[in-house]
């Protein structure tokens, strides 16, 4: 699968624009739309604000894989954030069992 495609799938699969994506990677529409159409060479430091941008490996440009991107980053990265959230307070909770523990025992040793 030529490189131009697999950038048309995932700009396909996000639902970006042409425009959206050349002004992020720091390029212009036509330029991405001739990269796209495999009228350009994709150099090496565009391929890796490709990489950056989509958040995704090198190899899913260099190799013929079908990686699994996901259709929407924000959505997970939310995801991601809340269960971190949820460790964090776990984490908090057995930190203050623990305490109450230790002085538990603390007091069970002392009285006797």
């Amino acid at each position: 699968m030529e490189i131009g495609y697999k950038l048309l799938l995932l700009r396909k699969k996000f639902n970006y624009s042409q425009e959206y994506i050349a002004e992020n990677i720091g390029i212009s529409q036509s330029t991405y739309s001739r990269l796209e159409s495999d009228r350009t060479i994709l150099k090496g430091y565009l391929l890796k604000r490709f990489c950056d941008f989509y958040n995704i490996p090198l190899s899913y440009f260099l190799l013929d894989t079908n990686y699994i991107i996901p259709k929407d980053r924000e959505a997970l990265s939310k995801k991601l954030q809340d269960k971190e959230r949820l460790i964090h307070q776990l984490e908090e909770e057995i930190s203050d069992l623990m305490n109450e523990v230790n002085i538990l025992k603390s007091k069970l040793f002392t009285e006797t």
